[in-house]
């Protein structure tokens, strides 16, 4: 049996051609498919936070060219933005205007349960029902650093499909930030297992810095596609500089979700010299550390700057309820804060910044 393949293509965003040629390698016709792209919250293109409006259509037009009935959407982290806002935002709303698109609100759906192998200690997941209503899901991630996590992709933009309420239980559960990652192995290998897919990775403009949400756009130039996400996500990270480590890419690897594949397309390994999240290191470290005595963790801290304009919405998303407003701005009480950086990633103004210390108290 041939290895599968990981294909790359040098694009931008305005070549339409190249843009479909990608997305034509998708293998859906006549199914009801469910596009999922990452839209992380309210923000334009030009920010790199989402997926990039012009792939998002020149999927959908394949899909539909192929007589696939079509849905999109995602489980967005700024709660309570409503969808319509975020796709209007982001621009993917007036892309597909004119389309004969649905759109999947994961936060409106009922719940169903998903089992998973227990890598993270949980061994079931809640989901959206979105994913029983569908034969097939196209993953459209974007290349973007993490704070947690060091890089989202393809593996990680499967959180989208996990509702509101549950994605706060998770990462209060799971505070050691290898067990947060184990989740995302097990729950993208859970959904590929049970449910046909493909991914296209969102290369072309990615993040660096402090991402998913408040880092600075850089211009990398690709599209990555292939039927694993686990490959497609190896062989992102593989265009950055050595030392960049991932936990669910070397997980992945360990336990055999990557297999062998090849790599079809100009990959060059090693060349992006990708700025990291200040949080990136010591949260690496700070995984491996048992608490201590009257110190919270050894690990970078989230901190709200005066530019905080009170909306509340980091208050609403924080898993621990450690999160109040006083007086001009929101303030985080540290002996709650669980270092899972939510608030940085959902603050629509950008006014959660990671400040490096040594010891939180």
């Amino acid at each position: 049996m041939a290895p599968s393949k990981v294909h790359v293509f040098k694009a931008g965003y305005e070549e339409v051609s190249v843009l479909k040629k990608c997305a034509e390698l998708v293998p859906f016709k006549n199914r009801k498919v469910w596009v999922k792209p990452n839209l992380l919250g309210p923000d334009p293109p030009e920010t790199a936070t989402c997926t990039h409006p012009s792939l998002v259509r020149a999927t959908v037009e394949v899909l539909l060219d192929r007589g696939c009935e079509v849905w999109v959407g995602d489980s967005p982290a700024t709660y309570p933005t409503p969808l319509k806002v975020l796709l209007d935002k982001s621009g993917i709303g007036p892309a597909l205007k004119g389309l004969d698109v649905r759109w999947m609100e994961v936060d409106k759906l009922p719940p169903v349960r998903l089992p998973l192998r227990g890598l993270s200690g949980l061994k079931e997941v809640v989901v959206s029902e979105g994913l029983t209503r569908v034969d097939a899901l196209v993953n459209l991630p974007k290349f973007k650093t993490h704070q947690l996590t060091g890089f989202t992709g393809a593996v990680k933009n499967f959180y989208g499909l996990v509702p509101r309420k549950a994605k706060k239980e998770y990462h209060a559960r799971l505070t050691n930030p290898a067990r947060f990652s184990a989740l995302m192995v097990d729950l993208a290998s859970s959904i590929t297992e049970r449910v046909p897919s493909f991914h296209l990775m969102d290369a072309i403009t990615g993040m660096e810095g402090d991402g998913p949400k408040g880092g600075t756009p850089v211009e990398i130039g690709f599209l990555l596609c292939g039927a694993n996400p686990f490959q497609v996500d190896h062989s992102a990270i593989s265009i950055v500089t050595p030392d960049f480590k991932v936990r669910t890419d070397i997980l992945a690897k360990k336990l055999g979700l990557m297999g062998a594949y090849e790599t079809e397309g100009p990959l060059k390994q090693g060349w992006l010299n990708l700025k990291l999240p200040k949080a990136y290191k010591l949260v690496r470290l700070a995984g491996a550390l048992p608490r201590l005595p009257g110190v919270t963790r050894l690990i970078a801290a989230p901190e709200i700057l005066d530019t905080c304009t009170r909306c509340g919405t980091c208050v609403r998303n924080c898993p621990v309820d450690a999160i109040t407003i006083k007086g001009h701005k929101a303030h985080i009480d540290r002996s709650k804060c669980i270092k899972c950086f939510t608030c940085a990633e959902v603050c629509p103004v950008n006014a959660v910044k990671v400040q490096k210390r040594l010891f939180n108290r």
